[in-house]
């Protein structure tokens, strides 16, 4: 099969974009399933996700299926979904071989939109679990005009997007000197090789322009020539510069200030949800626990710091109860969440 590089206008797979979009891991829109997407897709009123933002009562009450209660329902749910935290937004935009695992890890180190979609391979694989291959993808896709066309319009229509501050403070002055020449991926020049030129020459500027008896004094020979050789490339010139510019902006780079790693509340803590939860979706419970630093588990232990209980909870919470447990109802919970500076 020919694989699809239209993104988010692919016409080819409109529908399995807009069912992904909309799907409860990702934008959580319900009553979007398979006939209402095709239905929407094949009378022309939606061809990108953004479109779905546009969609009036009038658009759809008369298509099949779609009676007064359920084009209501639909309209609800899509105003619903316009403020999702960045790792499901992220998630949803369906970026190649982006999970929701590599979502999150995008969300919780880079801390805004802006910064994913600037951000370039060199710095995307920096992060946890990022290979240089799923960074080109992330990079291409939102290199794409029309996937940014897209991302502009859902903003328009209102989307806004939670979770958002400042780089991950792990990632603030992160990078070296000596990792960022290893990632340049310069022939014959290993981890060890640029670590000696970044002790002989302390900078990036330096390495780029010393001259070959300089260049000597810190590599041998055949390493000294092919970093002359790269670096006489005016495009491998170009790209170290502007990823080192982008480290910089960012404030990953080794000569950024270091901020303090505050340790996020729940870390180490395992929590488990169980039951019915009416103020929100389980689903967006465990993203505001995850986001505190916590693990959300299935399953209860002694080794569980607290569950959380909606109604109709069942062995879980017999279980921790069992165990002595910390238990807090949704009602304590939001009060809970609410002390971290999170609203539901």
């Amino acid at each position: 099969a020919t694989r699809c590089t239209g993104g988010l206008y692919c016409k080819a797979q409109r529908k399995q974009t807009l069912l992904h979009f909309a799907g409860r891991r990702a934008m959580d829109i319900e009553g979007l399933g398979d006939k209402s997407v095709e239905q929407l897709v094949d009378e022309g009123l939606v061809s990108s996700p953004a479109d779905l933002y546009a969609l009036k009562f009038d658009d759809i009450v008369d298509l099949e299926g779609f009676a007064e209660l359920s084009s209501n329902k639909l309209l609800s749910a899509i105003e619903d979904s316009k403020q999702p935290s960045l790792a499901r937004f992220i998630y949803a935009l369906g970026i190649p071989d982006v999970g929701e695992e590599t979502a999150k890890v995008l969300a919780r180190s880079l801390g805004s939109l802006e910064r994913v979609q600037q951000a370039l391979p060199q710095v995307l694989t920096y992060l946890p679990d990022v290979g240089l291959e799923v960074a080109h993808e992330i990079h291409s896709f939102f290199e794409d005009a029309h996937n940014q066309q897209v991302i502009e319009e859902l903003l328009k229509h209102g989307l806004q997007i939670q979770d958002q501050g400042e780089l991950g403070a792990e990632f603030s002055a992160s990078t070296t000197l000596g990792g960022f020449l290893d990632k340049l991926h310069i022939p014959s020049v290993g981890p060890g090789g640029a670590q000696k030129l970044a002790d002989k020459f302390g900078s990036l500027e330096a390495v780029m322009n010393a001259d070959w008896l300089d260049m000597r004094q810190a590599l041998p020979e055949k390493q000294a020539n092919s970093v002359r050789e790269f670096f006489a490339v005016e495009e491998n010139r170009q790209r170290s510069l502007t990823a080192e510019a982008q480290l910089a902006d960012f404030g990953m780079h080794w000569q950024s200030e270091k901020k303090v790693v505050e340790g996020l509340p729940l870390a180490g803590q395992t929590w488990v949800l169980t039951g019915s939860l009416e103020l929100m979706s389980r689903d967006i419970a465990k993203d505001k626990l995850e986001s505190l630093g916590a693990k959300v588990a299935g399953s209860v232990s002694a080794k569980t710091h607290c569950v959380v209980a909606g109604p109709g909870a069942g062995s879980k919470l017999t279980k921790a109860n069992e165990l002595g447990l910390k238990v807090l109802d949704e009602e304590a919970f939001v009060v809970f969440l609410s002390k971290h500076g999170i609203t539901v």
